[in-house]
């Protein structure tokens, strides 16, 4: 098989294995997420907190801002009891700097410092209070325990025993303008775009 044919091949070999190529995009979102300080324990099957910072981190990886932020600053309200590990330790995506950040007050005073926003438990009040500041700026959102991801969040973090389960709603996805790699989306569950 010379050089130039096997491109073709790989492209051939993913269109007939169509489980293979999901296998591969979570491999690639998985991998993302363990990018970060190399000291950092390996988690245990059930460890939430491990679980949800690598999930977050694995979601920023696969998100373009039009501008690039130099450092990736996430402003976090509600229970973070499960982002504790990226409250308290460095961690980096793309070879820059993620900072994390209890946010005290509302997005609108601290807009030009967060891009990204991350809700954990918190009062549907206080959440749609969060998210409508979110509109229309260019932060990437984060919600946990919104079951059918109908908040507005464009991520969903469902945390079990077993596992992460994300969904995405793709209705604020698309009014974000933040681009998010199609490989991240085809393994959400997805919250259909209101016409």
């Amino acid at each position: 098989m010379s050089r130039n044919q096997l491109p073709r091949f790989f492209i051939s070999l993913f269109r007939k294995l169509p489980g293979l190529s999901m296998w591969l995009a979570a491999s690639c979102i998985a991998l993302a997420g363990m990018a970060r300080a190399e000291e950092a324990p390996r988690p245990a099957s059930g460890d939430a907190v491990l679980q949800a910072t690598r999930m977050v981190l694995g979601i920023i990886s696969y998100a373009r801002w039009p501008v690039p932020p130099e450092s990736y600053r996430v402003c976090a309200a509600g229970d973070l009891s499960h982002l504790r590990e990226l409250l308290e330790k460095p961690a980096s995506v793309r070879e820059r700097p993620v900072v994390a950040k209890v946010l005290e007050g509302g997005i609108a005073q601290s807009a030009s410092v967060c891009n990204v926003l991350y809700l954990g438990e918190t009062s549907a009040s206080r959440r749609k209070q969060l998210l409508g500041e979110a509109t229309g700026r260019q932060i990437l959102t984060i919600v946990e325990a919104d079951d059918a991801c109908a908040s507005g969040g464009m991520f969903c973090l469902g945390l079990q025993a077993d596992g992460v389960i994300l969904q995405t709603n793709l209705d604020a996805i698309s009014r974000s303008g933040i681009q998010i790699n199609p490989q991240v989306l085809k393994l959400t569950r997805r919250k259909a775009v209101s016409p």
